[in-house]
């Protein structure tokens, strides 16, 4: 399961290379070049959304802006005291 990560085709490309299997080794090798190339541009794509002011998180948006939300009065709630 963790030949195709990274890690394993790292390994993978080293044990070849020792066991005198040089094309395999660099094979492997191109792979794992590819793989930081390609999470490399899908990081920029993301970076560059977020600078342009596009929000890219999966969570739900905020349900009031602040200036809908009611404006807070100094002073404490006290019970059986009349209020403003």
């Amino acid at each position: 399961m963790q030949r195709p990560l990274p890690p394993g085709l790292a390994a993978a490309a080293i044990a070849r290379a020792a066991q005198g299997q040089h094309w395999p080794g660099r094979f492997y090798f191109l792979l794992l070049g590819l793989y930081g190339i390609a999470f490399l541009w899908l990081l920029n794509f993301r970076l560059r959304a977020e600078y342009h002011g596009e929000n890219l998180s999966e969570s739900a948006r905020r349900k009031a802006s602040p200036a809908e939300l009611p404006a807070p009065h100094p002073g404490w709630n006290v019970p059986d005291c009349p209020g403003r």
